[in-house]
């Protein structure tokens, strides 16, 4: 198996001292594709990929709403 290095920048998303330490990198796709696997919906039935549901957006929403600390990585 190929060992891949990356610089990374270490950066935090909520002011929250107890808030989770996000690393940020960039990686050629084709690295990428070597060491990241997403079963994709249309690939597998019941992959963990799946289209967007109201209900599970709204979820989202409540869960971050709840705790300062809760994060989700967004651009």
């Amino acid at each position: 198996m190929a060992i891949f290095r990356y610089q990374c920048l270490i950066t935090r998303q909520q002011v929250a001292p107890e808030a989770p330490t996000f690393c940020l990198f960039h990686a050629p796709v084709g690295e990428i594709l070597q060491w990241a696997d997403i079963k994709r919906l249309e690939e597998e039935p019941g992959a963990p990929q799946r289209r967007t549901s109201p209900a599970k957006v709204k979820a989202i929403k409540r869960f971050l709403d709840t705790d300062r600390r809760n994060t989700i990585p967004r651009p």
